[in-house]
């Protein structure tokens, strides 16, 4: 995350211009080049997208797994990569073959695409969430790396991915780089591999002038020597020479890397991973770490994930570790419960509170203290719950949706060596919203229902402390909510003249389908020229609720509604089918089971009544009179949404109506 920070606001800059305009850069200089800190990137959520095909398929996974995956959970020309054009973009190249049904490993090999589209970077900079799963384990390290960078890459770029990765698994046991190389070395490879790591080491073996190093490395290994846009040679060069001129200082080879151009995030992000692993917490410098408050965004079809902190992916990571190598699981912690050292998960001080400047600090930061962030008399932190809109920035499309929505229960602990006031409260884009106010002594816990919102979406969600009894310390050690809403209902125009803010509550859905937009009457209209267009919004944690709306099918082959989504091809649906039928099915990748059918006559430009409903394994789907039930354990959980084949569909008052018990627990 760092890594990527500091290098995306000079991505695509010449080594000489950056040199011009920063000389070396030694800290964030996004400030300085009119972009926002977190923006959305490809090297963020791909790593993290990708391994989800772990959680998905379990730990015996094949190339083909990947494949699935990705087309799961991207959306096409809009999520993770660069969409550059078949060809052009290896991501892209692989994404068309598979969409043509050419599985992976072909979808990315270079028999399929050719060396030069095969041999790109992407490889390398998705892979470093396999050695993060597999510590100390490179065989089996590898073996995932491999299988996940053939879905787009073979050849070279392969090879240097599972290297790359290799090194940061063994460094969670070993931190002397010279050792690290030689046992990475000891691993079969080509003699193209082992040719370019030993020149590069042996050129920067006694080196102290980067810059020198610089020089040759453009000469010997520069992009003019290879083909393509972004190849994986010269970036790999570069990287390994950062690491091993930078030494033991995370920092240093950070400024290495970050002031010599290329593909500047790509090879930060990879660095940095390795570093921290090899050298430590303790070795990230607080300027790199504190502006970033731990949060980024991981961009899918799985939109409630879009708004990530370091602390949750860790703990996603951890739950893939357990799983690979048979550890139990440990009991569900809370959404946030700031466990790891300093971690904030995004807390900071609130951007909407006048006169809250105290900063979040978590107090356990100095390693003795208790789990918990510091609320300071006066102070309010709060935490995005959904993508901020000043956060769009550059080629990498910004879309998800929210973790909170209106009547969901939150719970907050909090404990205090005396006496304080605090009170809850959500953040829309028409302002604020406050719970009660809770008086906080000793160990505290305090719930409160999000009022109804009328739809819009929540923001932030943020506590306040309004005493000022400075002698009382209040810690927040913990804030939670699970289970669909109470009751969601979003109706009405959104495209009103008079109020901007209505499209918000469009922002909140996740869409992949070619169009879909609000309508000048009706509340909604998606579109999709082909099969299974799909938006919708909700959370992996939704497992009992109704889903209901006043649809109008347009043209359509079939369309419908959808609920328990995880990505957009594994899902359940209730779906009218050809003007005749009225089925419920069970979708999961290529795989559609009909569950339960009946003959429904419907007509296009008519509107009807829809709902699909989930209690446990019992489903059942409801279209004007006629009623399909079925069991069915695929999907425990998931958000809830819209389906449309060949047409169109208008929707009004969407309805979505939990019962899932609010989780209460500490």
């Amino acid at each position: 995350m760092i890594g990527v920070y500091a290098d995306r606001p000079v991505e695509g800059w010449s080594y000489d211009h950056i040199r011009e305009r920063f000389d070396q850069i030694k800290t964030y200089v996004n400030d300085q080049v009119g972009m926002p800190l977190h923006v959305p990137d490809d090297d963020l959520s791909g790593t993290f997208t990708f391994l989800r095909c772990l959680e998905d398929f379990g730990p015996d996974v094949q190339s083909a797994d990947f494949g699935q995956t990705w087309l799961n959970y991207l959306i096409e020309n809009r999520t993770v990569f660069w969409w550059g054009g078949m060809g052009r973009s290896t991501e892209h190249t692989a994404y068309l073959r598979l969409k043509a049904g050419i599985p992976a490993p072909q979808s990315g090999s270079i028999e399929t695409n050719g060396q030069a589209v095969a041999e790109q970077i992407g490889a390398l900079i998705f892979i470093d969430g396999y050695a993060l799963i597999c510590p100390n384990d490179p065989v089996r390290a590898m073996a995932y790396a491999r299988q996940a960078a053939s879905v787009s890459h073979d050849g070279l770029a392969v090879e240097l991915a599972c290297f790359w990765c290799a090194m940061e698994s063994l460094a969670f046991a070993e931190r002397n780089l010279n050792t690290l190389l030689d046992r990475t070395l000891a691993f079969p490879w080509s003699e193209r591999l082992q040719r370019l790591v030993e020149d590069v080491r042996d050129h920067c073996r006694g080196e102290q002038d980067w810059r020198a190093v610089r020089a040759w490395l453009d000469d010997a290994y520069g992009y003019h020597l290879y083909p393509g846009n972004c190849h994986v040679v010269p970036n790999f060069a570069l990287m390994l020479a950062s690491v091993l001129l930078g030494g033991d200082s995370f920092s240093r080879a950070l400024e290495i890397v970050i002031s010599s151009g290329w593909d500047t995030d790509c090879n930060a992000g990879n660095i940095c991973c390795f570093n921290a692993i090899r050298l430590g917490l303790e070795a990230l410098e607080s300027g790199w770490r504190d502006p970033c408050h731990d949060r980024f965004y991981v961009i899918s079809s799985l939109g409630c994930r879009c708004t990530a902190d370091a602390a949750t992916e860790t703990a996603r990571v951890l739950a893939i570790h357990r799983r690979i190598y048979g550890i139990p699981e440990p009991q569900r912690q809370m959404r946030y419960s700031f466990w790891l050292p300093g971690s904030t998960q995004g807390f900071s001080h609130c951007p909407v509170v006048e006169g809250s400047e105290a900063p979040a600090r978590n107090a356990n930061a100095d390693g003795v203290s208790p789990n918990g962030l510091i609320l300071a008399p006066h102070a309010a932190l709060s935490v995005p719950v959904f993508y901020e809109t000043k956060d769009r920035y550059g080629g990498y499309e910004l879309i998800g949706s929210p973790t909170l929505y209106e009547t969901q229960t939150v719970v907050c602990f909090l404990c205090c060596d005396g006496a304080a006031t605090v009170r809850p409260y959500v953040v829309t884009c028409a302002g604020m919203k406050h719970g009660p106010t809770w008086t906080v002594r000793g160990t505290f816990r305090g719930t409160w229902q999000v009022p109804d919102l009328g739809g819009m979406p929540v923001e932030r969600f943020g506590v306040e402390r309004l005493d000022a009894h400075v002698a009382s310390r209040v810690l927040l050690t913990g804030v939670d909510w699970q289970g669909a809403p109470e009751r969601l209902c979003i109706t009405g125009c959104l495209r009103r003249e008079e109020d901007g803010s209505a499209m918000r509550a469009f922002d909140a859905f996740t869409s992949s389908a070619k169009q879909f937009q609000v309508d000048k009457v009706h509340t909604f209209c998606i579109s999709h020229p082909q099969a299974d267009g799909v938006a919708d919004l909700g959370s992996e944690d939704w497992h009992d609720y109704r889903v209901s709306a006043r649809v109008i099918p347009s043209l359509s082959t079939r369309c419908g509604l959808l609920a328990r989504t995880h990505g957009h091809r594994r899902y359940y649906a209730a779906v009218l089918d050809k003007r005749r039928w009225l089925h419920l099915i069970a979708r999961e990748g290529d795989a559609e089971t009909v569950l339960a059918s009946a003959s429904f006559d419907y007509s296009w430009d008519r509107p009807l009544t829809l709902s699909l409903e989930c209690r446990g394994n019992r489903l059942l789907a409801r279209a004007d009179g006629c009623t399909l039930e079925a069991e069915d354990g695929h999907f425990a959980g998931g958000g809830a949404g819209l389906l449309v084949s060949e047409g169109s569909m208008l929707v009004d008052e969407l309805i979505i109506e939990g019962s899932d018990e609010p989780c209460l627990n500490g």
